[in-house]
């Protein structure tokens, strides 16, 4: 494998350009109908496509990988780590970037201390999970992706479009809705505008259009026989709803890291969407009186990424109303409660007073209000040491 340390080898033109043919066809090869983890790897060592991926992943993403902690914990990637990342790489270098960006916000919460105080790592390896351990949880979390056909996961439709692909297809529509337990009035979707039924699925069901929006709708002419071959493999149909083929990735992800042997990291992936009940991998801290679920951690750092960052469907969203889609997983039971007030009161604590107070009155207002709100319930049950909390409050 390729040292990321030094200055690289200047490489003449052609022998760059042999290179780049190569990453091409090695792409080509890892965005085929998914064949399993196992086979893709030994595919690519055969055609000697490996080492190249690996190579250009390091020079990419070395730095990013072992700089930016105050704390100096980083991870250390093993060959095979690199490997696995090469392989996410060439299937989709969006969703590489965004575990990456994942681990590093992870990263920094259980590494400082939280509220000035908090110190979730001092507690992992009481409870049998390493930080390194924890680390490549992080950056493994979305290695299942390549499972999902990517037609469907590259999609870029947005909400707004998605909902009015719904609503031209209002028998589909209503079907989807009704497998997934909503039901609306008929004259509500008279006159409904896609703005205004991204509004309904989300403030009274708390969905996005895609949890009921059937993956066929999205399918160009000539497509369908080849994802139907494909979500077949997987248990699904077109059908099926594009947040049931998202679903797929976190259960592959699982699978993927108990084939190489990295079975705590895989329960740690395996529940970070849903909570499992048999997870075991828990923290509690001392001070508080909490248990929190370690899978919880990964939850908010994807979702804090997720949301703050460009996607292929969607512009980045403002810092208060990424806290505002964390408040609203926890409300809906996606993760708990007690690690996301710590999560956001850490957030919005280092949010400088002026700019807080401006919010009060601007345009993410009611999603401040609706923190504050959170906080303020969550606090009474969760008695923080020091005034924090009256600080925030005194700020807004």
């Amino acid at each position: 494998m390729s040292s990321i340390e030094g200055v690289p080898k200047r490489h003449i033109p052609e022998v760059e350009k042999h290179k780049d043919v190569m990453l091409d066809e090695a792409r080509a090869l890892v965005r085929e109908p998914y064949c399993g983890y196992d086979n893709i790897l030994r595919e690519l060592e055969e055609k000697q496509f490996l080492s190249k991926a690996v190579d250009s992943v390091q020079r990419k993403y070395g730095g990013m990988l072992s700089e930016g902690s105050d704390t100096g914990k980083n991870i250390k990637m093993t060959s095979e780590n690199w490997e696995m990342l090469a392989v996410l790489w060439l299937f989709d270098e969006e969703t590489t970037k965004h575990s990456i960006e994942t681990y590093r916000i992870a990263r920094d919460k259980v590494t400082k201390p939280l509220l000035g105080e908090v110190v979730l790592a001092d507690e992992f390896t009481k409870e049998g999970v390493s930080l390194e351990q924890f680390f490549r949880a992080c950056i493994f979390h979305d290695i299942g992706k390549i499972a999902v056909p990517r037609a469907l996961l590259t999609d870029k439709n947005s909400d707004v479009e998605c909902a009015a692909i719904l609503l031209a297809h209002p028998e589909d529509m209503l079907f989807a809705c009704e497998n997934r337990g909503v039901t609306f009035a008929s004259r509500v979707l008279e006159h409904i505008t896609p703005e205004g039924l991204v509004t309904l699925l989300h403030d009274t069901y708390g969905l996005r259009p895609s949890a009921v929006l059937p993956v066929r709708l999205l399918l160009r002419l000539g497509q369908e026989p080849d994802i139907n071959e494909e979500l077949l493999k997987q248990g699904l149909t077109l059908d099926s709803t594009l947040i049931d083929v998202m679903n797929i990735h976190e259960k592959s992800s699982q699978d993927i890291l108990e084939l190489v042997s990295m079975s705590v990291e895989a329960r740690l992936v395996g529940s970070h969407h849903n909570h499992n009940s048999e997870n075991p991998y828990t923290i509690t801290i001392g001070t508080l009186q909490l248990t929190v679920d370690i899978s919880d951690i990964i939850h908010l750092a994807d979702v804090e990424q997720a949301v703050g960052s460009a996607r292929y469907y969607k512009r980045p969203e403002s810092a208060l109303s990424v806290m505002e889609t964390l408040v609203w997983h926890a409300e809906r039971g996606f993760v708990h409660k007690e690690i996301t007030y710590l999560w956001i009161a850490d957030e919005i604590s280092k949010i400088d007073d002026i700019v807080l107070k401006h919010a009060r009155t601007g345009k993410d207002a009611p999603a401040l209000a609706h923190i504050l709100d959170f906080l303020t319930k969550e606090h009474k049950e969760i008695k923080v040491r020091g005034s924090i909390f009256t600080d925030i409050h005194d700020a807004t």
